[in-house]
């Protein structure tokens, strides 16, 4: 039997199909943290671009080229090709197929709210006393001064310094805190917080000082 072009095109609707999952409105995501941007796609044979709005505008493409069998996407939040996204309530995320109309965007909006992330040490690392180490983190929508310290086994060794969070990094004289040197072991951790408000991130697991 031959198709007609209604049945053509019927077929084509139902065999294509391009559906962002998250964010799909109402999170509330935290500046670079790392988040996952998911979609199902059925019949696309294009790779996607994957951008950021804010108010109904494009702010930045987040990524070109992605392999739309893949699902998602790892985003560190708020980041896009050439900038950081300020904190807001009213961002969508839209997934498009190249070189086609095939396209969707998130339901509603969503919060990215000020946030920092720990880059190093983040866990398992073998630091030596004395030596100079980078202390690392990625960071949006902070305006305050954020506090660096040290933790042992969950409990405040001391305070290393209070910099600004636009740097990024902090190089540390490792073991040195205001007042003293921590002492060689294993259970270490850092924290960084924003001063005056919630904003804060540890190490996600312990690292090791020695002598």
């Amino acid at each position: 039997m031959t198709e007609d072009q209604t049945d053509q095109d019927f077929l084509g609707s139902i065999m294509t199909d391009l559906t962002l999952t998250s964010p799909d409105g109402g999170e509330n995501w935290k500046l670079s943290s790392i988040r996952n941007i998911t979609w199902n796609a059925s019949g696309i044979t294009g790779l996607l671009k994957i951008t950021l709005w804010k108010g109904g505008s494009q702010i930045g493409v987040i990524a070109n080229n992605v392999n739309p069998a893949a699902g998602s996407y790892s985003w560190t939040v708020g980041q896009y090709l050439g900038g950081m996204a300020v904190p807001g309530t009213d961002y969508k995320i839209k997934i498009k197929e190249i070189g086609s109309s095939t396209a969707d965007s998130s339901n509603a909006n969503f919060t990215l709210s000020p946030g920092i992330t720990v880059t190093a040490p983040n866990g398992g690392q073998t630091w030596k006393i004395g030596d100079a180490e980078q202390i690392t983190w990625i960071s949006g929508g902070l305006t305050n001064l954020i506090k660096i310290t040290l933790w042992k086994d969950n409990v405040l060794v001391g305070t290393m310094a209070n910099v600004a969070p636009a740097g990024g990094s902090y190089s540390w004289t490792v073991g040195n805190y205001i007042g003293g040197t921590a002492a060689p072991g294993a259970g270490y951790k850092i924290k960084i917080k924003e001063t005056g408000t919630a904003a804060a991130d540890t190490s996600d697991s312990a690292f090791t000082l020695i002598n």
